[in-house]
């Protein structure tokens, strides 16, 4: 594999080394892609119990315009001990709200956020509400303002639904209202959901139930963008739809114990196994806490040993994840033209 300037130039067993070429020989060992980890706060959280060690969560609903790149502490602990675990991108995510803002893609390596990053704004990041939450907090729309149901109470499912396809709406609205040369004031939060609704971007949709699921995909498909559900436990009740209609999945469970009595103890191990035999699209994450995300690859360990064959792991935590974010012209394999992000090892990662 032959590289320079950080991109691969050449691969094969008869490359011509051009004079000066430093070579390391890594006879008898494995080279893979970099790991990605398509769902993490690396970068953006440090200490769980300590609140000011944490940047990940904005104030209000509605957040489209925040990136979490520019909030990357590149001197974070976590960035390390990510790395040696062979977990070499993040996409670094904010949360909180309906909309929660801009997943980040990081190289975790550079001195500062402005080297670690590779794309600034890789995926916009909703919220879907839950149809039954066990207890409502008080909600809120833009500037407090929004929301709340009847009496004054918490806003239902179907208005915070509604207040989502609204937003969205009145983003389409500046969007054309501004390709048309019209005058309007700008507002930075609808300036930033333009490539999320002209499908450049992907709309990465938090749902976990299958109503959740299944709501979240037709909302999706009604507003023309791009979506990818993250979290997924119930994914294998609505397989069917996710793959007839190519709906690709960011697995956060792998390693979870069962939610539910009912269950099986091993309904998160064997998901991965099972969503790959019904032939849905899937990456697999390392949860979202920067604690977690060097656990990567034992959480695609534990789907092989669960039935998912090596390969299929090995694409879930590499190129699955660099497509579903508009990355895989960069990084998830190791082809000539995409970055030098590789992972030397004495054995499968």
């Amino acid at each position: 594999i032959l590289f320079d300037n950080g991109l691969i130039t050449a691969i094969g067993t008869d490359v011509r080394l051009p004079a000066g070429t430093r070579v390391v020989d890594v006879s008898g060992k494995h080279i893979y892609p970099g790991l990605i980890d398509a769902y993490s706060t690396v970068g953006i959280s440090e200490i769980g119990s300590i609140d000011v060690s944490s940047d990940t969560n904005e104030l209000g609903d509605f957040n489209p315009n925040v990136r979490a790149e520019v909030a990357v502490n590149a001197e974070s602990r976590h960035i390390g001990t990510t790395r040696s675990a062979g977990v070499l991108v993040t996409l670094t995510t904010p949360g909180g709200g309906l909309i929660s803002g801009m997943s980040s893609a990081l190289n975790l390596e550079g001195w500062t956020w402005e080297e670690m990053s590779l794309e600034s704004a890789a995926a916009l990041n909703v919220n879907w509400p839950n149809p039954n939450p066990r207890r409502r907090g008080r909600g809120g729309g833009r500037g407090g303002g929004r929301g709340g149901g009847a009496g004054g109470g918490a806003p239902t499912y179907e208005e915070r639904v509604q207040e989502l396809k609204d937003f969205f709406a009145e983003a389409r609205a500046y969007r054309d209202a501004v390709a048309a040369g019209e005058e309007v004031r700008s507002d930075s939060r609808y300036a930033a959901m333009i490539p999320a609704l002209n499908g450049e971007i992907p709309v990465v949709v938090a749902a976990d139930g299958a109503a959740q699921i299944n709501d979240a995909i037709t909302w999706g498909q009604g507003e023309g963008v791009r979506i990818v559900i993250r979290g997924g436990r119930d994914a294998i009740h609505v397989a069917d739809r996710l793959g007839s209609e190519n709906i690709p999945v960011i697995l956060t469970s792998t390693m979870a114990a069962p939610g539910r009595a009912y269950e099986g103890y091993d309904g998160a191990y064997a998901m991965p196994a099972r969503l790959y035999e019904a032939g849905v699209k899937f990456a697999i994450s390392g949860g979202a806490g920067a604690l977690y995300t060097h656990r990567l690859p034992w959480e695609a360990g534990v789907a092989v040993a669960f039935g998912l064959p090596e390969e299929e792991a090995v694409k879930a935590v590499t190129i699955n994840a660099a497509e579903f974010m508009g990355l895989d012209d960069r990084i998830g394999s190791l082809e000539t033209g995409k970055h030098a992000t590789l992972l030397i090892t004495t054995g499968n990662p």
